[in-house]
C-alpha cells in the first residue's frame, strides 16, 4: 500500500514526465498500451507510467554498472551499484552527485511503481 507521500511522489513523477515531452510521451504511452493489449478509451494510464518509471531506472542503473565495469568495479546489486557510485564518484567529484541522487531517486520510484 503507497503511503501519501508515497502517492506524492508518483504524481510528481507523472507531471515531470508530462512535462517533459508532452505529446512525445503522450504518443509512446499510448503505443505500449497498443503493443502490450491495454489499450482502449477506458484503459488506465498508471501501469503504463509505471512500465516508464522502471524502464528509466534500469536503464540509468545500466550506465552506472557500465561507468563502475570501466573503473574496475564489478558489482551486480542495485545497492552495490548505488553505494560505489556515490562513495567512490560523487563524494570524490568525479561524478556530479546529481546523478547519483537522481539514481537513487529513480530507484525509490520504481520500488513503488513495482
Amino acid at each position: 500500500m503507497l503511503t501519501p507521500s508515497d502517492q506524492e511522489l508518483l504524481q510528481d513523477l507523472k507531471s515531470r514526465l508530462q512535462a517533459l515531452a508532452a505529446e512525445q510521451f503522450q504518443s509512446l504511452i499510448v503505443y505500449g498500451s497498443r503493443v502490450s493489449g491495454r489499450a482502449g478509451p477506458d484503459s488506465d494510464m498508471d501501469e503504463d507510467y509505471a512500465d516508464a518509471a522502471s524502464k528509466a531506472y534500469y536503464a540509468m542503473f545500466s550506465a552506472a554498472q557500465a561507468l563502475l565495469r570501466a573503473h574496475n568495479f564489478e558489482v551486480m546489486k542495485h545497492s552495490e551499484v548505488a553505494s560505489i557510485l556515490g562513495r567512490e564518484f560523487a563524494k570524490t567529484g568525479r561524478l556530479d552527485a546529481r546523478f547519483h541522487r537522481m539514481l537513487l531517486q529513480a530507484r525509490r520510484i520504481r520500488e513503488l511503481a513495482d
